[in-house]
């Protein structure tokens, strides 16, 4: 044993707890000076002693002895952060899923449930242990995501997985369902070639919390691999105290009586296509910057310009299929941004753009999709929707109605709101706030939508590092809506890369 070692970790320890030698000394029932001796590594404690500081530090006896004071210090830090997480948040606790976490569970059906996922193309080959350590270091900085569906008798609950997730090599179709057998998680990690996804089922978090918990997840990557974080940004570092506003439902939170929202229901036009058993996902790459600019130039936002571009490619195709059903395009609203809220829980409203028009140019197309954007996104409107939301869910009534009677009637409304309601989705996630350094390894982030269950389309976005992915995913043979949808972009003077099912490179641009 190195007397010097051992010194200066137990230096460090009496620091990180900010406990003076002398009250060291006591719960050791030593003199002072017989402290300062070990941490001026002059004398070696006794290894009675030795175990009694490895169980007042919490501590394990080969990093006391180890002198690796980086390793204390983070030991130290995880220790601290999960005994505050379980002050707030008792992890082996049931817990109620989020208002907008149990509409999903009544829509799944035998190989398929709402699944989305959140991917990152690396720059370089994937070091699965440290991927595998980094997602070790998550779980109780995350312990909303640690869990397994249940059913009770009124409601859908959550439940702790005592059994720590791993990276699963290979196998990276993306979105595929998840088992909701009330004993596996309700995530997974995939690696494939250079590509870390995080499938979701949707019951756990939204777009912002799938968005947070990879970025958190390759931060903790990089920490392992390189060495410090200079700031953290939109990523959570593992070692920070687990936060009350993180873990709330936010719906619970914001809603009040009166004012409630009223929603008027349309069969919106549905494409005519082939079927196909696997989904097929394409990635159009291009410059944020390009993008912005063409947004800029139109008036208008990214989001309303690709919605824009969207809603004129189902036109073509509605016109194909001559159909008179309104072209409905679900696009999902981030609540956070006018309702103030941290957490990684759901917090998303779906809205309708719609049009009934045979057929429109771009600029009338922006036009139609900017108003009713506008409109959709007031707060004002957004607190209705909240209140309406949570009316049938403190409905008392509806709480002592049986699970099975609940999802039945879920999943009726889910069809009828749903499936009935909307041409296709789009959803885009925008810019993420990544730290600077995860742009040495990450060639882009991308997020893709679960497949639509009758056979259809659907698009969504992220942007990183001055690059966006749009990444479409159907479950029909036909490509019209892609080829129009790149066929517009081309007109208005953006530079794309492609890239379909099958080989994976990064995006030059």
């Amino acid at each position: 044993m190195d007397s010097k070692n051992i010194g200066l970790v137990i230096q460090e320890l009496r620091k990180l707890k900010k406990m003076s030698r002398v009250q060291l000394a006591e719960k050791l029932k030593v003199t002072e000076d017989v402290v300062s001796l070990w941490e001026d590594g002059k004398e070696i404690p006794d290894i009675q002693i030795l175990e009694s500081i490895t169980k007042i530090f919490n501590i394990s006896y080969d990093l006391l002895l180890s002198g690796d004071l980086e390793k204390v210090r983070y030991s130290v830090g995880r220790i601290d952060a999960v005994s505050k997480t379980r002050e707030i948040f008792n992890p082996k606790e049931w817990y109620s899923l989020d208002n907008a976490a149990k509409v999903y569970p009544p829509q799944a059906r035998d190989g398929w449930n709402m699944v989305f996922r959140m991917a990152a193309v690396m720059k370089e080959d994937v070091d699965i242990d440290v991927l595998n350590n980094a997602l070790q270091d998550m779980v109780d900085r995350f312990p909303t995501f640690m869990v397994t569906l249940k059913k009770g008798l009124f409601w859908y609950y959550f439940d702790r997985v005592e059994k720590a997730p791993k990276v699963i090599v290979g196998g990276n179709h993306p979105c595929l369902p998840m088992p909701l057998d009330g004993k596996k998680y309700l995530f997974r990690v995939t690696v494939e070639n250079r590509r870390i996804a995080c499938d979701y089922f949707h019951s756990l978090t939204d777009g912002t919390g799938g968005t947070i918990f990879l970025m958190s997840l390759l931060t903790r990557y990089y920490e392992l691999k390189y060495g410090k974080i200079s700031d953290y940004k939109d990523a959570l570092n593992v070692l920070d105290n687990v936060k009350n506003e993180e873990i709330e439902d936010s719906f619970a939170r914001y809603a009040e009586k009166g004012n409630y929202s009223k929603r008027v229901v349309k069969h919106a036009y549905h494409m005519k296509a082939t079927k196909v058993n696997e989904n097929i996902v394409t990635h159009i790459v291009m410059d944020g910057t390009e993008l912005k600019n063409a947004a800029k130039a139109n008036n208008c936002t990214i989001t309303v310009l690709l919605t824009a571009i969207l809603m004129r490619s189902m036109l073509k195709k509605r016109a194909y299929d001559k159909s008179k059903k309104p072209v409905i395009i679900q696009v999902p609203i981030n609540l956070r941004k006018r309702l103030p809220s941290k957490t990684l829980r759901n917090f998303a409203y779906f809205m309708g753009v719609e049009t009934s028009a045979k057929e429109l140019s771009l600029q009338e197309a922006i036009e139609v999709v900017k108003a009713q954007i506008e409109q959709g996104t007031d707060k004002n409107w957004l607190q209705q929707v909240v209140n309406s939301n949570m009316r049938d869910e403190t409905n008392p009534f509806i709480k002592i109605v049986p699970l099975f009677v609940k999802n039945l009637s879920l999943a009726i409304v889910s069809k009828i709101l749903g499936d009935e309601a909307f041409s296709t989705t789009f959803s885009n996630v925008g810019v993420i706030n990544a730290p600077d350094e995860l742009k040495s390894i990450v060639d882009r982030f991308e997020f893709v939508l679960k497949d639509d269950r009758n056979g259809g389309i659907l698009m969504s976005a992220i942007t990183f590092n001055n690059r966006c992915t749009l990444s479409f995913i159907r479950s029909v043979l036909e490509s019209s809506i892609e080829r129009e949808f790149v066929k517009d972009l081309k007109e208005i003077g953006l530079n794309i890369y492609v890239e379909s099912n099958g080989g994976l490179k990064n995006a030059r641009m």
